[in-house]
């Protein structure tokens, strides 16, 4: 039993909740997208021309050692500079700050497919989406599905050659179709959402 159930992926859906019988106001999109301010604050700070480097963000815990096989693919590939953010785990964390700096810098991204996806999207970083787990399926479905990100599911094999075939396409384009989908997430979400909850008490 719950009053709102807050779902900011691009896939969220009513049906997904329609056995609650508690019937709570649904938050369901990315226009719900909690947005930390320091990614909110680098929305169209930097422009294209400015851009540069190759941003790898694969998460917190990396099980499976992408980002350390990614940069040396990535510096026999590419002249592009490799800004790699690890998560908690791995005892080299960038601040919300820094990171929200490297991602508006950035002429590219590889992440993975979890909530740094729609932080990139507010910041009009393309990228390619690694699924690295069972619970980014969904987003990197969505994603693919509607012409966001390029996809490549990494659980069970780590297809190098395709994800830097996808970056290389991605630095050759001059713009991408993700930018439909931009206004979006404007980086209120949660305001709206706390709008929502304090709607509730008062």
């Amino acid at each position: 039993p719950c009053h709102i159930i807050l779902n900011q992926n691009l896939h969220a859906d009513a049906a997904m909740y329609a056995n609650n019988e508690s019937s709570p106001h649904l938050l369901l999109g990315l226009s719900w997208a909690l947005i930390r301010p320091e990614v909110v604050a680098q929305i169209n700070t930097v422009g294209r021309s400015e851009k540069s480097g190759i941003l790898l963000s694969i998460g917190g815990t990396d099980p499976l050692g992408i980002t350390s096989a990614l940069i040396e693919r990535i510096k026999h590939s590419f002249k592009d500079k490799v800004i790699a953010t690890t998560g908690v785990l791995t005892g080299a964390t960038l601040s919300p700050l820094d990171m929200a700096l490297a991602m508006a810098h950035a002429r590219v991204g590889i992440i993975a497919c979890g909530t740094t996806t729609w932080e990139a999207l507010c910041l009009s970083l393309p990228f390619v989406g690694l699924v690295t787990a069972d619970n980014q399926v969904g987003v990197g479905n969505s994603l693919d599905k509607n012409g966001i990100a390029q996809i490549v599911d990494c659980r069970s094999y780590t297809d190098m050659n395709s994800i830097l075939k996808n970056i290389q396409q991605i630095l050759k384009r001059d713009s991408t179709n993700y930018e439909i989908l931009v206004p979006l997430i404007d980086g209120g979400g949660a305001l709206r959402s706390a709008e929502q909850i304090c709607s509730l008490i008062r």
